[in-house]
């Protein structure tokens, strides 16, 4: 969810990015680093609490703004915040709910296989509309679903912050994802 940097320096473990911060960038969303998802899975699975029950985990609760700040406060970087829809943003307007879905409509139509890297135009309006419209990504949304929280479960739970996110990533040790998709596209 991250941009690209001016410099190009944490290039290496964003190959996807969405082009873009749907709506305004304030919707709330709840972000996991992928090293602590074992943890997560670990402590659910051996808990007898969560037996039949569907889980929420996450690390931390964050507005696309947010993470950009975070990213250009640790990097000394100013990013770029390609808001969309451009004209709407600049007129005080977010998106509209119907341009996501209309786009959502548009990729699914002729949707490419879901382990091909063409598959994520779809996820990208997808994610658009879940993360920067409708704000499905947060522990009060996955409660209204019948969700249990893990960080209320495991309040004791040790997970990665975003500022060491950061940091991991900007000294190259951050990991990339779907690099299997990335090598099969080149």
């Amino acid at each position: 969810m991250l941009p690209r940097l001016p410099s190009g320096r944490i290039d290496y473990a964003l190959p996807i990015t969405l082009g873009g911060i749907s709506g305004n960038g304030n919707t709330p969303c709840a972000f996991t680093d992928l090293p602590d998802i074992g943890k997560w899975v670990a402590r659910i699975i051996s808990d007898p609490r969560t037996l039949n029950k569907m889980v929420f985990a996450y690390n931390t609760v964050l507005t696309l703004n947010q993470a950009y700040d975070l990213l250009e406060e640790a990097s000394g970087e100013k990013t770029v915040r390609n808001y969309k829809d451009a004209v709407l943003i600049r007129s005080g307007l977010e998106i509209s709910e119907a341009a996501v879905m209309e786009g959502v409509a548009r990729a699914e139509s002729d949707c490419p296989p879901a382990d091909s890297f063409d598959y994520f135009e779809v996820v990208k309006y997808q994610y658009f509309n879940a993360l920067g419209i409708r704000g499905d990504y947060t522990p009060e949304y996955a409660r209204y679903l019948g969700y249990v929280d893990a960080a209320e479960l495991y309040p004791d739970m040790t997970v990665t912050t975003p500022e060491a996110y950061c940091e991991r990533l900007l000294s190259g040790k951050a990991t990339m994802i779907y690099q299997r998709l990335m090598s099969s596209a080149q």
